[in-house]
């Protein structure tokens, strides 16, 4: 039996694919501890996505600290984007974390067909004018949509920048709460001032609802009835989005006239607000209807008389 090398055989490329799954978990350790990461190298290949959303390394650190409505340490799943509000009071300038995320919903029907997780770029220096009253209006080709052809808005297409489908993904079946904060990296596992604390036990936490309009967020437009994250098997972020989607639907009908059979998107994502001892943290939730009407002053015009 001849022990000679094909030459040519020896010389072709060799895919990723056949080093062994030991190398592409050393490769992949590499990420950020951050789900934005981990959702992208999961859409690279079949092993990469079995490993990122199987492995319980990667499945710990997609956990992030959070105090409750009664100051007790728990996880919460990094999906949900916790980071600083833009809203600061008196508005000024603030440092922001560089990139921001959300949850988007596109609804149809009255029902969820697609989730996405969506990323905002903040840039390292804002416009001096900027007003904080607004979330991301430095990209309004990208994230402010407000369905109004004078601005040059409509309904955000699926394949944007920034944006990652989800809709499939086992990160949605995954709890929002973890009361188990040892999953927490060691240095997170201290309870101080510097956790978000929820405004709202979970049983009951508040939905704080916006509506996009010309670029610009307009602050409790409809107000949904709370959300209980208490349930007594856990609460998947599928469910969450499903629950939050029901509750906004039926104040849709209850308060105004916007149609929930149309196709809308629903945003939403884990905000805190940071002033001296105080971190009050909320759930941030915005709607972008094509029926949405505001007047000069800033009144939402599709709210139902009494």
């Amino acid at each position: 039996m001849s022990n000679t090398i094909d030459k040519k055989t020896f010389l072709r490329p060799q895919g990723i694919g056949t080093l062994p799954t030991e190398l592409h978990f050393e490769i992949l350790s590499y990420l950020t501890d951050n789900v934005v990461s981990q959702i992208s190298a999961s859409q690279v290949c079949r092993l990469w996505e079995r490993i990122v959303l199987s492995h319980p390394y990667f499945q710990k650190r997609r956990y992030t600290p959070l105090q409750t409505h009664f100051s007790e340490l728990i996880a919460v799943h990094q999906i949900f984007g916790l980071s600083e509000a833009f809203i600061s009071y008196p508005y000024k300038r603030r440092v922001l974390d560089e990139v921001v995320s959300e949850i988007r919903c596109k609804i149809q029907n009255e029902r969820i067909v697609a989730y996405h997780c969506v990323n905002i770029n903040v840039p390292e220096d804002p416009p001096s004018d900027i007003a904080y009253k607004t979330l991301a209006i430095w990209h309004k080709d990208k994230t402010c949509y407000a369905y109004d052809e004078q601005y040059g808005f409509g309904p955000p297409p699926d394949d944007e920048p920034g944006v990652l489908e989800i809709t499939q993904s086992t990160i949605l079946d995954e709890q929002c709460i973890n009361a188990d904060t040892s999953i927490l990296p060691t240095d997170e596992r201290i309870l101080n001032e510097e956790v978000p604390r929820l405004t709202a036990p979970l049983g009951e936490l508040d939905i704080l609802t916006a509506l996009h309009f010309h670029g610009e967020r307009y602050p409790d437009a409809i107000f949904a009835g709370p959300i209980n994250l208490c349930r007594k098997n856990g609460l998947t972020i599928r469910q969450l989005a499903e629950d939050i989607v029901d509750s906004l639907i039926e104040a849709m009908k209850a308060k105004s006239d916007l149609d929930p059979k149309k196709e809308h998107f629903v945003y939403f994502a884990m905000r805190y607000y940071s002033e001296g001892f105080c971190n009050e943290c909320w759930l941030r939730v915005v709607i972008c209807h094509p029926d949405v009407r505001i007047s000069a002053k800033g009144a939402f015009m599709n709210a139902l008389k009494d």
